[in-house]
């Protein structure tokens, strides 16, 4: 404190003279009369360049702020855009599903797919009914627009599939028009493969494939794909084929099961 008093003692005359100057512009600026207001505004131009920084980084504050609240509205409404489309594919596929089971003479079983099996031997799925729902082992899995897999392990509320994907998954299909039967199985990207069909086979890019009746598990006539290639193997009195799958396994959120 004694040092605060004497360097005060040493600047006094400093001191009183700011203290002298504001209160004479404070007494003078309160004033009404012409001349007065007409002094504000000089003093007011010349000094208005002190006030752009505090104006500025007000203003930039502000537009962070107005920016930082449009990112916000935007994430929201294409969270809100891409939950729209989401509902807009259930939608979808239910109502595909429930036309097929309306249609269908066969017994089905709706479910839910809830995740990939835990299996990294085996392409397959999880879905929410199991033996509760008279689901067995190597029931037939579909959807309507063909095959889906099978179940292969069936518990009380659950059962993991074994997808048409699985590289080890076979199915006996028939290729329409012609009629011939081929061993169907999985290559890739949505395609399939089928061999063992007679080289004289009339079949052409764009026949359709069904299941055969002669699976054990599944019914004959369910969609399977349609051929894209023709490949005739030399030494052979057979033909190799392409089948283009209808629908994307791996997207696939509802299913039917085929109980008895």
């Amino acid at each position: 404190m004694r040092s605060i008093y004497f360097a005060f003692l040493r600047q006094k005359d400093h001191v009183i003279f700011i203290f002298a100057l504001f209160l004479s512009l404070l007494i003078l600026f309160s004033g009404d009369n012409t001349e007065i207001a007409e002094l504000r505004i000089r003093f007011s131009r010349y000094f208005a360049f002190t006030k752009i920084p505090s104006v500025w980084v007000t203003s930039k504050r502000s537009l962070d702020l107005e920016n930082s609240d449009l990112r916000n509205k935007n994430l929201q409404l294409k969270l809100l855009l891409e939950s729209m489309r989401n509902l807009e594919n259930d939608n979808l596929q239910l109502r595909s599903l429930l036309d097929f089971k309306r249609e269908s003479h066969l017994n089905l079983l709706p479910a839910a797919v809830h995740g990939k099996g835990i299996t990294t031997t085996l392409s397959s799925f999880i879905i929410d009914v199991g033996t509760n729902d008279g689901v067995a082992v190597n029931d037939p899995v579909v959807i309507a627009d063909g095959v889906v897999g099978k179940t292969m392990h069936v518990g009380e509320t659950t059962s993991i599939i074994q997808l048409i994907s699985d590289p080890d998954f076979r199915l006996s299909v028939r290729i329409v028009p012609d009629g011939a039967i081929g061993i169907l199985s999985w290559l890739g990207n949505n395609i399939c493969e089928i061999r063992e069909v007679p080289k004289s086979a009339k079949i052409n890019v764009g026949d359709l494939v069904y299941t055969s009746s002669y699976s054990d598990i599944f019914p004959a006539s369910l969609p399977v794909g349609r051929v894209s290639a023709i490949f005739d193997e030399r030494g052979s009195f057979q033909k190799r084929l392409k089948i283009e799958m209808h629908y994307n396994i791996g997207i696939l959120e509802y299913v039917f099961v085929i109980l008895d």
